[in-house]
């Protein structure tokens, strides 16, 4: 570890083989700052990369709540709710119906009684339709998303505890 020395214009810290000043202490600061300060992703994104299939773009998206902005230790919750143009339905069916995650309405029963009282609980009745559902016991959560096909509305949430 260096010592400081003060000097009228700069402070310098005195490290093995060189001298590091204050100025250049402050600008790798500025580019760790930027680095890190990436751009932040779009909610299509957000559900692209956690649940792993996309949504389009020019989706009608009717609510979002995030606190994974606001977590510190990366808990939080994600939730959108989403209105899909009914002419962009047989691509998406089409695109989900490849996937072996999503499945065909109703939630199953085993999952509507542990899921008591969350997001699951919301979407029980449904008939007509599809969810995909991810255990995530690394994270503590769960990624869900629930299509509905009578009313071509997507609704995802990602539960991380």
């Amino acid at each position: 570890m260096g010592v400081p020395c003060l000097s009228a214009s700069v402070v310098e810290f005195r490290a093995g083989r060189g001298i590091i000043t204050m100025k250049k202490v402050l600008l790798l600061a500025c580019l760790l700052l930027l680095i890190g300060c990436g751009k932040q992703m779009t909610p299509i994104e957000f559900v692209e990369k956690n649940f792993g299939f996309h949504i389009p773009s020019d989706v009608y998206i009717r609510k979002i709540e995030n606190s994974f902005i606001n977590g510190l230790h990366g808990d939080g919750h994600f939730y959108l709710e989403a209105q899909l143009e009914k002419d962009r339905m047989p691509m998406f069916l089409q695109v989900i119906s490849q996937s072996e995650k999503w499945k065909e309405l109703p939630l199953p029963e085993a999952m509507q009684k542990y899921y008591r009282g969350s997001f699951v609980n919301r979407y029980m009745k449904l008939k007509n339709g599809y969810y995909y559902f991810q255990d995530i016991p690394e994270e503590g959560g769960y990624n869900i998303a629930v299509l509905n096909l009578d009313t071509n509305e997507l609704f995802v949430y990602k539960q991380v505890n």
